[in-house]
């Protein structure tokens, strides 16, 4: 009998928390909205999993506001293909302009200086 369900795991343990950064996102949350350019009530929005149990990591946070949060969260892909979005080069746009800013990458601690 066939086992189809039966998928190999490349994983060999839990997979890795998704990366948390309350700073970034406060930062995302100060940009204007990629789909509309309006620059109040605007919101990180995670770009990946939202199914139950699954959050992207905020490393995958893009800006809009809270019009097009939710249709974004309706379908991302029909969403970003509407736009002629590349979601993967705005996230890594964002990521470096953030890089620019602070000199680290999403989710890094800050390092502690000595006094």
């Amino acid at each position: 009998m066939i086992q189809a369900f039966q998928i190999a795991s490349f994983f060999s343990g839990p997979l890795p928390k998704p990366v948390r950064d309350p700073e970034y996102k406060r930062w995302i949350k100060s940009l204007p909205c990629l789909a509309c350019g309006r620059n109040w009530l605007v919101d990180p929005c995670h770009v990946g999993p939202h199914g139950t149990g699954q959050k992207a990591g905020d490393n995958t946070c893009l800006p809009l506001c809270r019009d097009c949060h939710p249709e974004f969260d309706k379908g991302q892909r029909a969403f970003a293909a509407e736009r002629d979005w590349d979601l993967v080069q705005l996230i890594v746009f964002h990521n470096h302009l953030w890089w620019l800013k602070t000199g680290r990458i999403v989710g890094e601690k800050k390092e502690k200086r000595a006094a």
